[in-house]
């Protein structure tokens, strides 16, 4: 009778449970231990979504299906925040897409498939901005194209590859901007069409051949329009711009630099042996000009520091791996001028300190990790000077200094 009893009451509990909308439901993650579960339902009684829950925030895995009860998308939360791998699923079960994301946005690889389970496409994401080579694929798993993106814009070689896996078209990018050569193929491999851009406009040659290589059209333009070039002109144009490239030994470009004549003239990139921008700069007349970007293996930024004919001249910013600054200076023609400020790992901010034409001129700010000043200084032409406080992490004064010109003049504790 107890034996009979008992089975009752658990069968009794397990309907409760289910059929009860309003009881709170509990499980333990694996990640983030005991969590609150709450479900909505379709009409027909089938689960609609599940989601884990901390303090009524999403904590955990949310899981959405489709009226089949299979999983559709998986979404992984912190403090309601996308916060993990996201998974999305085609009505059959195959993946669809898998994104990462850090803090609501999107960072790290992103991939999209074919029902058929066939890899589409790879995009790399820097708070939820493109950077790094985007790929796709054909459905066949073949490299249809590759597109090199610099804080979301396309910045490169942009390559379009044929099914049966020969080059299709190749199209130089900077700052988002059609700007060098752009050439077309024809299946075979031969020059279908060969025209030259600037700041997104024809600007130059403009060549169209026939599957021989015999040219079937030549116009050229200036700044978008056509136009009828002296013979001089014609022989700038079709012998000064160029490109000289230099190779890591498994044969990705290690060096890609725009020439006109003998001097440098566009875009000078170096690259990593996988294939990933290591550093961009635009240069004119053989001078720096523009912001020299340098980036880690991972596509994210390592550093960004302006240059007016080849002198630093702006805020020069200095990143970890993790994306966090490290330091922003300001420079003007090459010398400390505004000021610069330091960071600490956790990102706050370190030491804030003023320049003028290269030396140390008014406060001097020093911080602990925690945010807390750590000291006030007072500087003229590099030399301390005035009164200087350091004080504990608990905000107290700790000491109280004066300075002329450098010397110590007086003491408090």
């Amino acid at each position: 009778m107890n034996k009979i009893a008992l089975i009752f009451l658990l069968f009794f509990s397990h309907e409760f449970i289910f059929a009860n909308p309003k009881l709170t439901l509990y499980e333990t993650d694996q990640k983030y231990g005991l969590v609150q579960v709450k479900n909505t339902y379709y009409d027909s009684g089938i689960i609609r979504t599940k989601s884990q829950l901390k303090e009524s925030k999403l904590h955990g895995t949310k899981t959405y299906f489709n009226r089949s009860g299979n999983i559709i998308l998986e979404e992984v939360y912190k403090e309601n925040l996308l916060d993990g791998l996201t998974k999305e699923y085609y009505d059959n079960g195959v993946i669809r897409k898998e994104t990462h994301y850090a803090k609501n946005k999107r960072n790290g690889l992103e991939r999209y498939y074919y029902p058929n389970g066939v890899l589409k496409s790879k995009k790399y994401y820097v708070n939820d901005i493109l950077n790094g080579v985007s790929l796709k694929y054909y459905d066949t798993g073949t490299l249809m194209s590759e597109t090199p993106y610099v804080n979301g814009k396309i910045d490169g070689v942009s390559r379009f590859y044929f099914i049966q896996d020969g080059l299709k078209s190749e199209k130089i990018y900077s700052n988002g901007k059609l700007d060098g050569i752009s050439k077309e193929y024809y299946v075979t491999g031969t020059l279908y069409t060969q025209t030259f851009y600037k700041n997104n406009e024809k600007h130059g040659f403009d060549f169209l051949y026939d599957r021989d290589g015999k040219v079937l059209s030549e116009k050229y333009f200036r700044y978008g329009k056509v136009y009828k070039p002296t013979e001089k002109e014609k022989h700038i144009l079709l012998n000064n711009y160029h490109k000289e490239y230099t190779h890591h030994h498994n044969g990705r470009i290690q060096t890609e630099v725009s020439y006109i004549g003998t001097k440098r003239d566009g875009t000078t990139k170096h690259f990593f042996d996988n294939g990933q921008l290591k550093s961009i700069v635009n240069y004119s007349d053989d001078k720096m000009n523009g912001t020299y970007k340098e980036f880690y293996v991972t596509g994210q930024i390592r550093k960004q520091i302006p240059y007016k004919q080849d002198i630093m001249n702006g805020l020069a910013t200095f990143y970890r791996y993790d994306g966090k600054k490290i330091k922003e200076i300001n420079y003007s023609f090459g010398v400390l001028d505004g000021y610069s400020v330091y960071y600490h790992r956790n990102g706050k901010m370190k030491e804030k300190t003023l320049y003028k034409d290269g030396l140390k001129k008014g406060k001097q700010f020093l911080f602990y990790n925690n945010g807390v000043l750590k000291g006030e200084f007072h500087y003229q032409k590099d030399f301390l000077d005035g009164e200087q406080i350091e004080y504990s992490r608990k905000g107290e004064v700790k000491s109280k200094l004066l300075y002329k010109r450098g010397v110590l003049i007086k003491q408090e504790k």
